[in-house]
């Protein structure tokens, strides 16, 4: 059985793709993550996610109920005014889902919480289904889609009637709906449809290797991509700095090369560049995600394969409390009466 260095190491003996460093080249971290991911051929999975309500959401949220009862207290006490005061805060919401994959095809089931009926989590489904086998009493709630290949469309079934009839259809693709989001390492095609998740969607695109880091007291392979520079036509910038300052969206990846390079953090953020330097100014005011995963050894059929047990997914906005620095602040910056924030 490979491990990942040994792995590794038979690929740069093979292809003799590291570069002058001695450092993995991108392409053996993809193959050596391909590889693991490949273990995972005939598997069944179950898996959860859990949507915490987003801050802004939570600030309209008091800033309704203040003003409901600022304006009860001030004598204006209508329906309205108490519906504002008495509203419930937003709650977390979540979705779940299993998938079953063998020799014969894949079969993919989906549950959405705002479905009547909706199953819970310890509550599987026997997959595979057939339609015989589907039933809406049953099932209410499960959407299942069920291919032999991704060169096959998509059969679907889902647990609501229409008219005394059992809902499906044959689709083209999965749809493009958060809810309907692959699991890490086992999304299938990118043209396949369905939300890839972010593992396999990091290596759908060829990455910079950007050397040994250190991450929480552990050495990590950093990869990452940048995209094309942002149009100065949606940014404040003076025009007497177009073409030094520049903003690129960018992903950076920490890869673990203990579990096959499978990333235990995934960063999309902006990085601003002045004739050619990276440069901070405006860490506040660009919204980024961040991914963070804890990955574990599982056994299948007596195989080691490296898998993430859990994963947070962080969206990060403008805080209110922010005062800047912001992108028109860059001259000031740039020439020293704007100071750089504290990172």
């Amino acid at each position: 059985m490979f491990t990942p260095q040994l792995f590794l190491l038979s690929l740069v003996m093979m292809s003799g793709t590291t570069d002058e460093s001695g450092q993995a080249t991108f392409e053996e971290m993809k193959a050596a993550y391909l590889q693991n991911a490949n273990s995972l051929n005939s598997v069944q999975a179950r898996w959860s996610i859990k949507k915490t309500p987003e801050i802004g959401a939570i600030h309209s949220h008091e800033y309704q109920v203040s003003v409901g009862k600022d304006n009860i207290k001030g004598g204006r006490g209508d329906a309205v005014f108490e519906r504002m005061a008495n509203s419930k805060p937003p709650e977390a919401t979540g979705w779940w889902g299993q998938l079953v994959r063998n020799r014969t095809g894949t079969q993919l089931a989906f549950v959405n919480p705002l479905n009547a009926g909706t199953p819970k989590p310890d509550e599987p489904l026997p997959l595979p289904l057939t339609s015989e086998q589907f039933q809406d009493d049953l099932h209410n709630g499960w959407s299942i889609f069920g291919w032999a290949d991704a060169n096959e469309p998509v059969r679907c079934m889902i647990g609501q009637r229409h008219r005394g009839l059992l809902a499906g259809a044959v689709l083209q693709q999965l749809p493009d709906s958060p809810e309907f989001q692959f699991p890490p390492l086992l999304s299938p095609t990118k043209n396949f449809g369905g939300v890839r998740h972010p593992f396999d969607e990091l290596f759908d695109h060829d990455l910079e290797a950007m050397g040994e880091v250190d991450l929480e007291g552990r050495r990590y392979q950093l990869v990452q991509s940048l995209a094309e520079p942002i149009p100065y036509s949606q940014m404040e910038i003076p025009e007497s700095l177009h073409g030094r300052y520049q903003v690129f969206p960018r992903v950076r990846a920490w890869l673990d090369p203990e579990h096959w390079y499978l990333p235990v953090r995934i960063e999309s953020d902006n990085m601003v560049q002045f004739d050619g330097a990276e440069v901070k100014v405006n860490k506040g005011s660009i919204s980024d995600r961040v991914l963070t995963a804890e990955l574990d050894v599982i056994d299948i059929d007596g195989q080691q394969v490296s898998y993430p047990k859990q994963l947070v997914v962080e969206t990060r906005r403008i805080d209110p409390t922010y005062q800047g620095p912001y992108e028109d602040d860059v001259v000031g910056i740039l020439n020293g009466t704007v100071p750089l924030p504290d990172y």
